[in-house]
């Protein structure tokens, strides 16, 4: 890892669920976390109840909604967050995403071929343009993300 994870870290990792299914499959992804970053911070944000020592923290969900990542990154204690889907698995350690908010607020993968995504093929931009794979989102604590998260 780029340096050490302490016992209140600036850096950690957060999954977001609604629904058993989702959860079932967050424990395994963060299991798999777990195996190749053992001193990783990894928190739960879900509206089930959960009791699990692969996470460092549960925290329920404030509202129940289609898109629990946004409220997961916007309610995360750590200063600099990856959030993950429920359905990654993790084969090495990918700490050194956390360098890229040393310039950014947030970072994220490129999704696929906009023809495959779920874009309105009218939306005005150019087919090009990629559009977010929101399954691997990094974010680092600002009022201006924090504005663009509640937004």
């Amino acid at each position: 890892m780029t340096d050490e994870l302490t016992a209140e870290p600036e850096k950690g990792f957060v999954f977001a669920t609604t629904g058993e299914s989702y959860t079932i499959l967050a424990r395994r992804a963060a299991r798999s976390l777990r195996a190749v970053m053992p001193r990783a911070a990894i928190d739960l944000f879900t509206d089930q109840a959960v009791d699990d020592v692969v996470f460092d923290q549960i925290h329920g969900l404030a509202h129940n909604g289609h898109r629990p990542k946004m409220e997961a990154l916007r309610r995360s204690r750590f200063a600099r967050t990856i959030y993950l889907d429920a359905d990654v698995m993790v084969l090495t350690d990918i700490s050194e995403v956390f360098d890229l908010l040393d310039g950014y607020d947030l970072a994220a993968a490129l999704g696929g071929n906009r023809s495959q995504q779920m874009v309105p093929p009218d939306d005005g931009l150019p087919r090009a343009f990629p559009v977010v794979n929101s399954g691997v989102i990094a974010a680092r604590s600002s009022p201006r993300l924090a504005a663009f998260l509640t937004e």
